[in-house]
Order: C-alpha cells, then sequence, then structure tokens
C-alpha cells in the first residue's frame, strides 16, 4: 500500500541521514585527535611557527581547534539543505527535458 511505501522511503532516508551524520562526527572526532596530537608534537619539539616567528604554544592549538570545529558545525548546519538543492536540480533536469523535448503533435493541414 502506499503507506508502506512511504514508511520505506522515510526509514531509507533516516538511515542515510544517520549514516551520513555519523560519518561526519567520525571525521570531526579524527580531526580534533589528530589536530591535538600534532599540537602537543609540535609544542614539545619546538617547531617554528612560520607565520608568527615564534614556536608553537597552545593558544596555536586551541586556535586551530575552535576554527575545525565551527568548520565542521557550518557542514552540519548545510547538510539538510543539500537534499532540498538535489531536488531542486533532479526538478529543473526534467523541466529542461520537458522543454528541450521534439514536438510529436501533427498538424492536420
Amino acid at each position: 500500500s502506499n503507506l508502506s511505501l512511504a514508511k520505506n522511503a522515510a526509514v531509507k532516508n533516516a538511515v542515510k541521514l544517520g549514516l551520513g551524520l555519523g560519518l561526519m562526527n567520525f571525521g570531526m572526532d579524527v580531526v580534533f585527535s589528530a589536530g591535538y596530537w600534532i599540537g602537543s608534537f609540535y609544542i614539545q619539539h619546538e617547531v617554528e611557527n612560520s607565520l608568527r616567528e615564534r614556536d608553537y604554544n597552545a593558544a596555536d592549538v586551541i586556535i586551530v581547534f575552535f576554527s575545525i570545529f565551527y568548520g565542521f558545525l557550518m557542514l552540519g548546519m548545510a547538510a539538510p539543505h543539500l537534499g532540498a538543492i538535489q531536488k531542486g536540480q533532479n526538478s529543473a533536469a526534467e523541466i529542461m527535458e520537458i522543454i528541450n523535448e521534439r514536438n510529436t503533435f501533427v498538424h492536420n493541414g
């Protein structure tokens, strides 16, 4: 029935959304842990920050952490809207197909 088809479609959509958000969170955690590890390595081994002409310190690591955090946060906020963009592109493709379709009406004259 139509109700079961709609339910199945909703479940598939929820699974895709859940997997996408889970992957995004996993990626964010990997980047954070790599950032902290590399940051602590830079601080411990007194690697020079060429932009500031001094060694890296904890403030540099925190700045990078929050920059990455807010970047991923904005990607997460944009993710739900990507589905709407895709639907719009699909609709536009269908409309262009109809417009470009050759006129099949036979004119009787």
